[in-house]
Order: structure tokens, then sequence, then C-alpha cells
């Protein structure tokens, strides 16, 4: 059994537009997320987005990239989790892994 981390991270943000991508102490926010969640799992890293410029932050730091489509940000993060299980059986996950979800 392994374990995955899961980062939704979704481009509409209405409380502070944009924060995933929003610098912080030299890094993006999205990137400060990302590195301490590989610091704990290694690869099993996947960040949930909707968003082009996350996706490619995401990326280019070590996280396998999950695409959701444009979202209202109604959806729960059970809905989100489970329309990303395909996605990570792709990757490798298997079906006794835990999935853990950390917010960015």
């Amino acid at each position: 059994m392994s374990a995955w981390a899961l980062i939704p991270a979704r481009g509409g943000s209405t409380g502070v537009p944009r924060k995933n991508v929003r610098m912080l102490g030299g890094l993006p926010l999205i990137a400060h997320t990302i590195k301490a969640a590989k610091d704990a799992l290694g690869a099993n890293v996947a960040v949930i987005t909707d968003d082009d410029e996350i996706a490619e932050i995401s990326a280019h730091y070590g996280a396998h990239v999950l695409r959701e489509p444009k979202t209202t940000g109604k959806a729960t993060l059970d809905e989100v989790v489970i329309r990303t299980i395909p996605q990570l059986r792709e990757l490798g996950a298997q079906e006794d892994d835990a999935l853990l979800t950390i917010q960015p």
C-alpha cells in the first residue's frame, strides 16, 4: 500500500483571486504545498486543477497534474477525488492506496 497526496487547486478562487499562483517567500503558493507533500510522500503527489497556469507550475515542481474541467466551485472534494481515481490508476495508484488531500 502506498499513499498519494492530492492537492485540489482550482483557478477561480473568489476569496483571494489567483491565490495558488501568488508568490509567497519567493515561490508560488502551490509550490510550497507540492514541496511539503513531496518531502512526505516522494513521487506520489498530484495536483487536481482546471487552470493552465497552475498545471504548468505544478508540473515544474514535480507534481503529477490531473486535469478537471472548468468548475463553478460547487463540487465537493469527495466528488473531485472520485472523478480523478481513473487518472490516478493510470499513474500507478492501487485500489488499497491511501488518498490524502492537502489544501494549498
